[in-house]
């Protein structure tokens, strides 16, 4: 009487109440045949009632007594997004890493609980552990049929990897000794460059982009690094002026080749495939070889794809018909803050984007 008045009450959804008959009914009758799908019942009363980090302690129970096997695992998956919600984050990489002691197959429901952790240290703050999950991802996936999602991960696991890379180089300036500096710069970068390379090597387009982007950068970015680096102090002025040019010299390859990864991003372009790394690419092709890029007819197409609240707002209207009509400078202006509104990626940055390549 007293289960069947709980799920009455469940389907109520009177939760508090339901909890309570179904305590009092596991208390009064510890061997009773309908213990385990009470105590089931009790954990996702608790979570609708609002009190998670019980209702996850009542699925990791669940999780090593209940006879059923696929009971067991998503009684592990329920509790870690319990504990993420209560904000017992320790609490909740703890019960995703005894799901992957105790369930490694299968291997792709295994790197989706690699990504959660890896997420979950990131934002933790612990370094360490989130490269630890993404060389797992990198690792494991091979393991898989090869499946768009497994590859999906393990790419943007390498771009992960990448991006401490990424940090590294910027961390390395370049100084006197000039050669020493260089060559201790581009040794860090060879590596993040063979981390992104690898991450475009799964063929997933929106990763080959970030890739692209990121190169191209790091390019960019070092014969930025050259021409502003320190003279030497002893130079005489005609000395320093053949200096300054050997400079311009010796940066002019790195503009290059961080021209051919931008342009690597215009092909996506031209394919059909936009975010916000190509229109992070057009702008630094724009600044690299404004006589090309500035102005091109590339960036005469509309983006249209998802919005967020800019959906509703008449600005964003008003905005698309000015950019029809070639008014591009009034309609950046009512872009420019609706980017922040949508974020990065979104088709008010996209659209944005291209108003200011036609503003030159």
């Amino acid at each position: 009487a007293q289960y069947d008045a709980a799920a009455s009450l469940l389907a109520e959804q009177r939760w508090d109440e339901a909890a309570s008959i179904l305590e009092q009914f596991r208390t009064e009758y510890p061997e009773h045949p309908l213990q385990a799908e009470a105590l089931r019942k009790l954990a996702y009363a608790r979570a609708q009632g609002g009190r998670e980090g019980d209702a996850a302690g009542l699925y990791v129970r669940l999780a090593g007594t209940h006879e059923k096997a696929a009971v067991r695992r998503e009684a592990l998956l329920q509790a870690a997004d319990l504990y993420q919600q209560a904000g017992a984050i320790d609490d909740a990489i703890a019960t995703l890493e005894r799901y992957l002691e105790r369930y490694p197959q299968p291997v792709g429901e295994a790197l989706e609980v690699m990504q959660r952790l890896a997420v979950l240290e990131s934002a933790h703050g612990d370094d360490r552990r989130h490269r630890h999950w993404l060389q797992s991802i990198i690792r494991v996936q091979p393991y898989t049929a090869g499946e768009e999602r497994s590859r999906e991960l393990a790419a943007r696991a390498h771009l992960g990897l990448a991006d401490y890379r990424i940090a590294e180089v910027r961390e390395r300036p370049i100084s006197e000794p000039l050669q020493r500096s260089l060559a201790a710069r581009l040794e860090v970068m060879q590596q993040a460059i063979d981390e992104l390379e690898a991450a475009a090597g799964y063929g997933v387009v929106p990763v080959i982009a970030a890739a692209n982007y990121r190169i191209g950068s790091l390019y960019r970015d070092l014969g930025q690094a050259l021409l502003a680096s320190d003279r030497p102090g002893d130079l005489a002025p005609r000395e320093l002026a053949q200096y300054e040019l050997l400079l311009e010299e010796e940066a002019a390859p790195f503009d290059n080749k961080a021209i051919e990864f931008h342009e690597g991003n215009l092909s996506l372009q031209r394919s059909g495939y936009y975010d916000q790394w190509i229109a992070e690419s057009l702008l630094q092709l724009s600044e690299l070889w404004p006589a090309r890029y500035a102005r091109q007819e590339v960036f005469e197409v509309l983006v249209e794809g998802e919005l967020g609240s800019a959906a509703d707002d008449p600005g964003y209207r008003r905005a698309m018909a000015l950019m029809q009509s070639g008014q591009y400078a009034e309609a950046a202006g009512l872009l420019r803050p609706l980017v922040d509104v949508d974020g990065a990626g979104s088709s008010v940055q996209l659209n944005w984007v291209i108003a200011m390549m036609h503003m030159g």
